[in-house]
């Protein structure tokens, strides 16, 4: 019988906030952020995660969740014994990833502020 890992509770709390560009950015699908528009950043991850996510803005919620997806995807595919032996920490990183993205993926954006989305 295999066994089951709890999903670890140190995902962090993240939220999807909205902002001001200081300076012009790219969202991860192409689309140009340009100085003084609006873009979203994930905040509130956990140590482990944020350095994955540092720097990262966003066109919409839409694309900073797709990120998400994205990376469990790459991590699920390095999810080997040859992946592992050169990644020991995969994992856990992955477990994390998946406890961040279940708390996010049903909140609302909210700006610094403190509006939310339907604010906006």
């Amino acid at each position: 019988m295999a066994e089951t890992q709890p999903i670890p509770e140190d995902g962090g709390n993240p939220t999807l906030v909205s902002g001001i560009a200081a300076t012009t950015a790219v969202c991860r699908c192409g689309t140009k952020l340009p100085k003084g528009s609006r873009y979203i950043e994930v905040l509130g991850l956990s140590r482990n995660l944020s350095a994955m996510f540092r720097d990262e803005v966003f066109c919409s919620p839409h694309c900073a969740r797709a990120e998400f997806l994205e990376d469990l995807s790459v991590l699920d595919a390095l999810d080997t014994p040859k992946a592992q032996a050169d990644v020991s920490d995969l994992r856990e990183m992955y477990l994390h990833l998946v406890s961040a993205y279940s708390k996010l993926r049903d909140r609302s954006t909210t700006d610094r502020a403190g509006r939310t989305e339907r604010d906006l």
